[in-house]
């Protein structure tokens, strides 16, 4: 019997890949959740190891890590499993605070936002709190939510750097810090620097809490205030904005970069006329 020659189209593909795709959220959700990475970190290598320590089903265990490996956070050598380089970034960010500090944030924001969703589709209003006191109580749970893939960004950014251009990083100023996912990497990997933080009264509590749990928090300042009225003042070597311009909008977005613009030149003017005092 020929084969079918028969191809399902392009367009479809696409719509297929959206709509099915939902399953990689979740089992790298429930990997999280579960604590997975961390037990394949310390040894629990095979499935009914994971199992143990999860205190799980060891069939449906097996089932998730063969998953994982499909999405590339595992690799699988015979019943032996491995985290990949991005899982192990990941694990490091996971690792580092509560057990469950994620998933919780993220039901609050799937939460909130499944119940503004509707409405904004009628009214054609932001799903976000336009008001100033609900935003920024919803930025401070969105900031646990966004922690582990900007940590594992700005991770693999300062590992790019060459020495010598560390080696001019002094001052930081982590703009809109949230939970310093940033901002901690060139903590840690800097160890001279200082970084300044500046975000809101009810977001700033976070940044410390994070700072405090990767063992850098002493190296920090932190400027509680409303970053539309405040002066990022001068003499950093890097400025850092963190989740802000997309939010803010074209006028206030081009405000931030000018001020982050102006707060790192005016150090790089003040090095050269050190340099060259002709």
């Amino acid at each position: 019997m020929p084969k079918s020659t028969a191809k399902i189209p392009a367009p479809l593909h696409v719509a297929l890949d959206t709509l099915w795709g939902g399953w990689r959220s979740f089992a790298l959700a429930a990997a999280v959740e579960l604590d997975v990475f961390t037990a394949i970190k310390e040894g629990a290598t095979t499935a009914a190891q994971g199992a143990i320590s999860a205190r799980a089903n060891n069939s449906a265990m097996r089932r998730l890590l063969d998953t994982l490996v499909s999405i590339k956070y595992l690799t699988r050598n015979g019943e032996r499993y491995a985290l990949t380089p991005q899982a192990a970034v990941l694990s490091d960010a996971w690792q580092r605070v509560p057990h469950g500090r994620h998933r919780e944030a993220y039901q609050h924001v799937d939460d909130g936002m499944a119940a503004a969703r509707a409405g904004g589709e009628r009214t054609g209003q932001p799903t976000i709190p336009t008001d100033d006191s609900s935003r920024a109580a919803f930025f401070a749970i969105l900031v646990k939510c966004i922690f582990p893939l900007n940590f594992a960004g700005a991770t693999a950014a300062v590992a790019s750097l060459k020495s010598s251009a560390r080696a001019r990083i002094k001052r930081v100023l982590d703009v809109a810090a949230g939970a310093a996912a940033s901002s901690i990497p060139f903590a840690q990997a800097i160890r001279a620097a200082t970084i300044t933080v500046v975000d809101l009264p009810e977001v700033t509590p976070v940044t410390r809490d994070y700072t405090s749990r990767f063992a850098v928090g002493d190296r920090y300042e932190y400027r509680e205030v409303n970053l539309r009225e405040v002066d990022f003042g001068s003499g950093y070597d890097l400025v850092i904005l963190g989740h802000i311009i997309h939010g803010e909008g074209r006028v206030w977005g081009r405000k931030f970069i000018e001020r982050s613009s102006a707060a790192v030149l005016q150090a790089q003017d003040a090095a050269h006329r050190r340099d060259d005092p002709q």
